[in-house]
């Protein structure tokens, strides 16, 4: 996740305060070279589309400050082989190179 995304969980994380009343913990303070800025200067500024933005949103709402990991970690490509067939492969491969290639002098 980049360090924006993260300085802006961060900014979100840091309305949760006992005495905010409810309009003032959903606003989120936004801030750029220490003054602050409104949401949609804050996107175009940091290059975060609105579907990001609701993204993030949802995230924090539902995990609190913590980085997001990718839907497909840990899952093998779909185009990846076996190791057998990768040996079958190679081993034809090599048998075909012996039988059919052509001396160079």
């Amino acid at each position: 996740m980049s360090n924006i995304k993260m300085y802006w969980l961060w900014c979100r994380h840091s309305l949760h305060h006992p005495f905010l009343s409810v309009a003032q913990k959903l606003t989120a303070l936004m801030y750029f070279a220490g003054a602050p800025i409104c949401k949609d200067m804050f996107l175009v500024l940091y290059g975060i589309g609105k579907r990001c933005y609701e993204n993030l949103k949802r995230h924090y709402k539902e995990h609190g400050i913590f980085p997001r990991s990718h839907g497909n970690k840990g899952k093998m490509p779909v185009g990846t082989c076996s190791m057998g067939t990768l040996q079958h492969v190679i081993t034809f491969l090599d048998n075909y190179a012996e039988q059919h290639a052509v001396a160079l002098p």
